[in-house]
């Protein structure tokens, strides 16, 4: 194992959690709650550890004048003004939708998606409200945060509740860099998911949606003849904004574990956007997993179009909302969901009376009383950008998983709001072999968002499981190792003749470190993109760390940087973000530590660093000097 050093510093840090602020006596039992927040619709679903077989959807929602909505999922809309969201707000109120993308920077969206009609709306609304994009998406999730904690209190009663710990997973596209990572979790903090409750805090973490859509999907075909170890499946999740693959592989059926198949190995160097669009050359190698922004919104983009362009509909501004509503009831909750490409017959559509022409409302439908007519070449054109953009990514992934298992998948799960649909089911389905569409699929992801919840928690638990408990451990799926989708590292001093490449004048600058010796700072990456990690294995890397006997600040502390580069840089470069800074206290006297040859300078040596994956992002501990134990660290995002 490699020893570097470190150049020394204090910087500020954020105080770390207070461990001594009593909370009540837990039982080890605790409510598992899967959030899936969608571009167009989000959904919640729950269980009791104690009966982690039960996995309950919130299918209840609140709607305008106190009626109640029986469906999955809530639509993704709301009201800044009023804070109306979901079933409550009619789109003649004019709701901002589709705002979850706002978290996404521009330079993350292709140009066809960062200048659609529906994003500029959101933008502009936000601005007018005066609220930023994290606090506009806090404000929904807080909404739909409290109905569903409602609804759990309804079914378990409150005082039950109140006494449970709460271990949330939040669910997120795979293709989402950093940023828009952090964004989403400022947003869950804000809308109080992350609030301090009596019973102790709650655990939280980011779940990526093919993840969840897999841990799903898997648990309940386990028994069929295809789940055999070694097979190979696709998630194609098609949601409203994002269409998101991942491949994995079947490592073991008991207990049942699953890992990220196909190792990456690199794309271009302008990853920072191409990545995350898939525009990059046929030449080039594709992470996993992969995808891109082509999910609904297009196909719905494409039917709006049509009616104000072709159609001949006239709606004014005061009108929108009423235009709103007739895309919500003709397109949206009909069409869209139950075309399937195989009807020859046209289809009878009925605009509002007052956006017709006048020659139409005399004689509507060229003589026919039901209305506008669309036929089903009409329909296929309104699902052409997305259903393209699912058969570009699906491509690429299932080429990718041929090169390296050396076959085709043996499955492709159909996934998603959008993966619920019979058109696209069908379009896939005469291109590829073993395209299977789950009953389920509209709430595959949050299901699989508690089910990965539950797994993990049940599994870390000091108490024996029950026999229910011991039984979902083992039958549901756990992702033991994934493709690092960045490279991590440490900026260190090397000695000149170690140096790889060598030195080079006009680009290192030499200087002495706290023992007198010329170093040269290298970046010093100890994990690379597309390189596999264990979920149970830590990463590591051992340093010296530098430290002024006059520093008031006793820590060792760091910073971890990341890069998107295929290949990452030897040198600090543009690529090179960083990311995190972390620390732990120095448990000695200073006095203790050796000296270093600079006058009043210690060294605390053997700094073991450990990063272990078992989420979206790593997970941090240090073992610092002879000790062998792990400690935690305080981790800030930067």
């Amino acid at each position: 194992m490699r020893i570097h050093e470190l150049p020394g510093s204090t910087p500020d840090f954020l105080q770390p959690y207070d461990t001594t602020t009593p909370h009540k006596e837990t039982s080890g039992k605790f409510i598992a709650i899967g959030i899936d927040f969608g571009t167009t619709f989000s959904g919640v679903s729950w269980a009791f550890s104690e009966t982690p077989d039960i996995i309950n959807v919130v299918s209840q929602w609140p709607g305008k004048e106190n009626t109640q909505a029986d469906e999955q999922q809530v639509p993704t809309r709301i009201d800044p003004t009023t804070d109306a969201w979901g079933f409550m707000v009619d789109e003649s109120d004019e709701p901002v939708r589709w705002f979850k993308l706002l978290l996404l920077d521009d330079l993350d969206m292709a140009d066809n998606v960062k200048g659609c009609e529906a994003i500029q709306k959101a933008k502009d609304r936000m601005s007018k409200a005066k609220v930023s994009r994290v606090r506009l998406v806090s404000r929904f999730l807080a909404q739909l945060w409290s109905h569903a904690i409602a609804e759990i209190e309804r079914d378990m009663g409150e005082d039950d509740v109140y006494n449970l710990p709460f271990k949330v997973g939040l669910t997120i596209p795979a293709i989402w860099p950093l940023a828009a990572r952090r964004r989403m979790r400022d947003a869950a903090r804000q809308a109080g998911i992350l609030d301090e409750r009596d019973i102790g805090p709650t655990d939280f973490i980011l779940v990526e949606e093919p993840e969840a859509a897999a841990v799903a999907t898997l648990f309940e075909r386990k028994s069929n003849p295809s789940m055999v170890k070694g097979a190979v499946f696709v998630v194609c999740d098609c949601g409203g904004g994002t269409v998101d693959m991942s491949s994995y592989k079947i490592k073991s059926l008991t207990p049942f574990e699953i890992a990220e198949s196909v190792q990456g190995d690199g794309n271009s160097p302008a990853q920072a956007k191409l990545a995350w669009q898939l525009l990059v050359s046929e030449k080039l190698t594709m992470l996993a997993p992969i995808g891109k922004l082509c999910g609904g919104f297009l196909a719905d983009e494409a039917f709006e179009r049509h009616m104000k362009l072709k159609a001949g509909l006239t709606f004014k501004d005061k009108d929108e909302g009423h235009f709103r509503e007739f895309v919500q009831s003709t397109w949206e909750s009909k069409l869209k969901r139950r075309f399937n490409g195989k009807e020859s017959s046209e289809f009878a559509i009925r605009p509002p009376l007052r956006s017709l022409s006048v020659t139409k409302r005399i004689a509507p439908g060229k003589g026919r009383p039901d209305g506008l007519r669309l036929s089903g070449s009409h329909v296929r054109q309104f699902f052409a950008r997305s259903l393209d953009g699912i058969q570009d990514v699906l491509k690429r992934q299932v080429d990718q998983v041929e090169r390296s298992e050396g076959k085709k998948p043996d499955s492709i799960l159909l996934v998603g709001g959008l993966g619920s649909s019979p058109y696209i089911f069908n379009q896939l389905k005469a291109t590829h072999k073993g395209v299977v569409q789950p009953t389920k699929a509209w709430s595959a992801v949050a299901r699989g968002a508690t089910q990965k919840v539950l797994r993990h928690s049940l599994w870390e638990q000091e108490s024996p499981p029950s026999a229910c408990q011991s039984d979902v451990m083992h039958n549901t799926p756990g992702l033991t190792s994934r493709i690092s989708k960045l490279s991590y590292g440490i900026i260190a001093g090397y000695r000149l003749s170690s140096l790889v490449p060598q030195f080079d004048p006009d680009l290192d600058r030499v200087h002495l470190n706290e023992d007198g010796e010329e170093r040269v700072n290298r970046m010093d990456w100890y994990l690379k993109q597309g390189e596999r990690v264990d979920g149970k294995k830590p990463v590591e890397i051992s340093y010296t760390y530098f430290i002024s006997e006059q520093s008031t600040d006793k820590r060792c502390a760091w910073t971890v940087y990341t890069s998107a580069a295929s290949v990452p840089p030897t040198r600090e470069d543009s690529s090179v973000k960083s990311t995190y800074t972390i620390s732990c206290p120095i448990d000695v006297p200073l006095s203790q530590l050796p000296r270093a040859k600079k006058s009043g300078w210690r060294k605390v040596r053997n700094n073991i660093i450990t990063m272990t994956f078992n989420g979206e992002e790593p997970k941090w501990a240090i073992r610092v000097g002879d000790s062998m134990e792990a400690r935690s660290v305080d981790v800030e995002y930067m």
